[in-house]
């Protein structure tokens, strides 16, 4: 026997055999059988400025306006005027306004949480989220303003 037949051989005994495993591994995730998103993780990604973000989540119990909930914590020291608040999830919602403790425009004291909540239609039970937020700021007594970007990434809840 050749060493270049034999080589051939064992490669395609191999690729039949890797192929078979493919193709069983993806019809079980098309079916359901196998669902990967249980390794998903919860994260939540602001700039340095924005101390806690570790409380968000998508509680599709609520009404319509207020089912995506964050709460973030201002550590840049100094009192913000918030001048607007956007979000959006990733293929579920275009731009929202978002609601700073329940209303539009608001100061943000230093060092205090404030709770952000916008709704989105269309979420179904343990879709995988990925909000994306959008803050335009100044600091009291400036006229500059700002503009912070945030991400959380989380699986809507129907408690």
């Amino acid at each position: 026997m050749k060493r270049g037949q034999a080589a051939m051989e064992f490669l395609f005994t191999y690729g039949w055999a890797i192929f078979l495993v493919l193709l069983t591994v993806s019809s079980l995730m098309y079916f359901g059988i196998v669902d990967f998103d249980i390794f998903v993780q919860d994260s939540c990604s602001f700039s340095q400025n924005i101390g806690d973000c570790d409380e968000f989540q998508v509680d599709l119990s609520q009404p319509d306006d207020e089912k995506v909930k964050i709460k973030l914590t201002n550590a840049i020291g100094e009192q913000l005027i918030i001048h607007s608040c956007k979000a959006s999830i990733n293929k579920y919602c275009d731009e929202h306004v978002c609601k700073i403790n329940e209303n539009t425009v608001q100061t943000w004291p230093a060092y205090e949480k404030v709770e952000l909540t916008f709704g989105c239609s269309g979420l179904n039970n343990k879709d995988i989220i990925q909000a994306y937020i959008e803050l335009n700021f100044s600091i009291k007594d400036s006229v500059r303003t700002h503009l912070m970007h945030g991400s959380f990434i989380t699986k809507s809840v129907k408690k």
